[in-house]
């Protein structure tokens, strides 16, 4: 198996945890405040602060994007032995709630036949998401 790829996947997981793939849970993070959120990105399962969180999009589309991204480069689902995100974020909402920033920080690590390989990426936002 290709090593670069799946520094790739460590790569990509990071980044989506801390970018785009983020909006669909504004709302709720919002709410939350702050948190560490630890997400099994083979499964879409995920804890919040050691419990059991339900409802977070983001790891259903981490575990998509893993699942359709090794598909399409001939990488056998079964190969990976652990694919984990962590992401802790902070969020700020404004005084009159119409925005909300969020300060991210995500760590990924793929585990597979061919090695482990990881990768960390840290996220502001600027300007601010409206709520």
């Amino acid at each position: 198996m290709k090593k670069a790829r799946l520094k790739h996947h460590a790569d990509v997981l990071a980044h989506m945890a801390c970018g785009w793939r983020i909006i669909g849970d504004l709302h709720a993070l919002a709410r939350l405040g702050s948190g560490l959120f630890e997400i099994d990105a083979l499964t879409g399962t995920c804890l919040l602060n050691g419990e059991p969180y339900l409802n977070l999009d983001l790891a259903q589309e981490l575990t998509a994007w893993l699942r359709r991204d090794a598909e399409e480069n001939g990488i056998p689902f079964d190969h990976f032995q652990r694919a984990q995100v962590t992401l802790q974020f902070t969020a700020r909402v404004t005084a009159n709630r119409s925005a909300v920033t969020f300060d991210r920080i995500a760590t990924s690590r793929i585990e597979s036949g061919s090695g482990v390989f990881t990768a960390d990426f840290k996220k502001n936002d600027e300007p601010p998401y409206l709520l």
